[in-house]
């Protein structure tokens, strides 16, 4: 845990020193060594604020996010656009022309060379930390099928460490926990965690500690309190992977702390605010839009322009929700959900779902109040009712208004059957429970990703 923060402080102060350096270097070839009028200096304050920023919005500071990845480079390269354009915005405002302090394309040099700079010493810092760390464990504390089941999910999950099982009641030692492949079960060591501590990254109780000897669970607090984080599954989820487990909702959960937040009347005044500002500010940049879409679906054919279905909305009140067709209207009004290659989409309408201009009136569905800019997508009536009767914990995301993005959009593939929409739902809880104004604008940061790369349907 340790070397992790160390790490990310590394990071970060590297950003520092490198963007700061290459703005020096840029600079001094810009002025011919005419570089320390305070008339320079001080607007370049701001990248060496904003970018820390931007990064830190999409965790790359932190290193459980794998940097090796397309996921991660394409976010990292959105956050520093975003850096760059922020503090243009922010120097204009401020100065009215940037350029006259230290020339136009300082800024986007600059950051442009930072982006690509950044980028590898993450690459190369997180490969050290890798490896590092395949020599260290997860150790799972149980045997039964909540253990069984949350190994295989931290697999499919692309945690990439190993894992060891100690079983409690030592009744299946030997064993494999699932499969060929999955760790044997071995006995808790008689010094009872004395030699976890540096060799192991955590443990996770994933046993019912109301079995377990008072003795046992001493000493398991002392191995926390040596340096060794000790999670309960549904912690180590929400840590971890940023999500809640479906197997472990009960109604109970509704009651817990964090659940009260999207309730409380100062969010939502100020998360209602913004969405009108937001989806105001949207609906003037996209407006060439809103002739340009109408005219390319009208060529395509006569049907209406504005497709309208009933959604579930908060507190599970139906609304219309708007969206430009993509789709033929014969077949348009089943409430199946969209399928790979799905043969109703139009041509017009592949690439409206490509680029994510369909989504677009639902920027009015926000002024109206029916959705928000951030929140769980909103489902289909019919499916919500499907749903909800074969997992009644679902309607736990009715507690806030959908949005036009969310958490699970940005974390999950998109949805086509029961099994997709209780997987999605365990990132709808997670980002209802630990809303924040951090998560929000890192769901925006991510979503921007996600339409450069073209992801959705």
């Amino acid at each position: 845990m340790r070397q992790r923060v160390l790490m990310s402080l590394s990071l970060l102060v590297l950003d520092v020193i490198t963007l700061g350096a290459l703005f020096y270097i840029i600079i001094l070839i810009r002025f011919q060594g005419e570089i320390f009028s305070e008339t320079v200096w001080q607007p370049l304050l701001v990248p060496l604020i904003v970018a820390p920023i931007m990064i830190f919005l999409i965790d790359g500071y932190s290193l459980k996010n794998d940097m090796r990845s397309l996921s991660y480079a394409t976010e990292h390269v959105v956050a520093g656009l975003a850096a760059l354009v922020l503090t243009i915005v922010s120097i204009y405002m401020f100065t009215f022309n940037p350029g006259n302090y230290f020339g136009r394309s300082v800024l986007p040099l600059s950051f442009l060379s930072f982006i690509a700079i950044s980028l590898l010493y993450r690459v190369y810092i997180y490969s050290l930390f890798h490896n590092h760390q395949k020599e260290r464990y997860f150790v799972i504390l149980g045997t039964g099928g909540l253990a069984r089941d949350f190994y295989l999910d931290c697999l499919k999950s692309g945690i990439s460490q190993n894992f060891r099982v100690l079983d409690v009641s030592q009744t299946k030692v030997g064993q494999k926990l699932c499969g060929k492949d999955s760790p044997v079960i071995e006995p808790v060591p008689e010094d009872q965690f004395a030699t976890l501590n540096g060799s192991h990254e955590a443990v996770i109780v994933a046993d019912d500690r109301r079995s377990m000897k008072r003795e046992f669970v001493e000493k398991l607090i002392r191995c926390h309190f040596n340096g060794v984080p000790i999670f309960s599954v549904e912690k180590f989820y929400e840590n971890y992977l940023q999500k809640i487990p479906s197997s472990l909702v009960n109604p109970q959960l509704l009651l817990r702390e964090g659940f009260d937040v999207p309730r409380n009347p100062i969010f939502e005044k100020i998360k209602r605010l913004s969405d009108i500002v937001l989806a105001s500010i949207g609906l003037i940049l996209t407006s060439p839009f809103f002739l340009l879409v109408p005219l390319l679906i009208r060529l395509g054919d006569k049907d209406p322009i504005i497709f309208k279905q009933v959604r579930t909305g908060k507190d599970n009140v139906p609304f219309n929700c708007y969206k430009f067709r993509t789709m033929a209207m014969t077949q348009v009004n089943s409430p199946a959900c969209t399928e790979k290659f799905d043969m109703r989409i139009t041509k017009v309408g592949k690439w409206l779902r490509y680029l994510h201009l369909d989504e677009l009136p639902q920027l009015w569905n926000v002024l109206k109040g029916d959705m928000s800019m951030i929140g769980p997508r909103p489902e289909q009536a019919k499916l919500t009712e499907v749903y909800e009767k074969q997992y009644f914990c679902y309607r736990f995301r009715h507690l806030v208004r959908p949005g036009i993005t969310g958490w699970a959009q940005v974390n999950y593939k998109y949805g086509e059957d029961l099994n997709d929409a209780i997987k999605k739902f365990e990132y709808d809880l997670y980002y209802i429970r630990h809303f924040s104004i951090k998560l929000d604008a890192s769901i925006v940061l991510k979503t921007l990703t996600k339409m450069f790369m073209g992801a959705g349907r």
